[in-house]
């Protein structure tokens, strides 16, 4: 695999590391919490979102699914998909469920495929 090829996944990986980290800190008060606040539901579905784009930009460039297949990658993309499409119809609760129960437990798995990527070997 060429070095450019290695630092595009680690920026992708990087980036879903840290919308995992953004996706911890809003989720930390709560689901009510997200659901009273305009603010607070909208970075919550961006963060999602940019959890799916930087997926499809593993999947499509970088066959990642070959190379982590426990990783849902495929839901990943098709949840960002429906919430870029479906703007103002997101079930918040579904939502939620799907970021406590899918994209949180991921982010062991992220990092150690961070480790395989380490930005002084690129």
């Amino acid at each position: 695999m060429k070095k450019s090829s290695q630092r595009q996944i680690f920026n992708w990986l990087f980036d879903v590391d840290a919308a995992l980290s953004w996706l911890e800190m809003l989720t930390r008060d709560g689901r009510q919490e997200i659901e009273n606040s305009i603010e607070r539901r909208l970075a919550f579905i961006k963060t999602i979102e940019v959890i799916g784009e930087a997926s499809r930009h593993l999947l499509r460039n970088h066959q990642i699914d070959q190379i982590a297949s426990d990783i849902p990658w495929l839901d990943l993309v098709d949840t960002r998909n429906e919430f870029i499409h479906e703007y103002f119809h997101i079930n918040v609760q579904m939502a939620w469920n799907f970021a406590i129960d899918v994209l949180l437990p991921l982010r062991g798995r992220i990092r150690e495929l961070m480790q395989d990527y380490p930005p002084s070997k690129l």
